[in-house]
């Protein structure tokens, strides 16, 4: 706890955005168009708007790096900013996605 009674929440907020960057970075690559045969809970609207799927995923990481940045910097109003943001995000995303 911080001396001003604050709970120190900078190792908690960085892990928590560490994993979102590694995963955006990575996860248009994880929708090949080839991959939509069979069961799956991915929309056909990935192949048919590929550019919008991959900004999506880019702004994810953008906002989770953010974030990253605030928590490290024990910035809690900036890190809740960046973390509604990369939460609009992912529900952009599987709204638009997500069958």
């Amino acid at each position: 706890q911080a001396e001003d009674g604050i709970r120190d929440y900078k190792v908690t907020g960085v892990q928590t955005c560490a994993l979102p960057i590694s995963i955006m970075k990575t996860y248009p690559t994880l929708f090949p168009d080839d991959s939509f045969d069979g069961k799956t809970k991915a929309s056909n609207d990935i192949i048919d708007n590929r550019e919008a799927f991959n900004q999506i995923a880019n702004d994810t990481s953008e906002w989770a790096a953010l974030a990253k940045i605030a928590a490290e910097n024990n910035d809690l109003e900036a890190l809740q900013q960046h973390q509604q943001n990369l939460y609009g995000s992912c529900k952009s995303c599987h709204s638009r996605f997500k069958n």
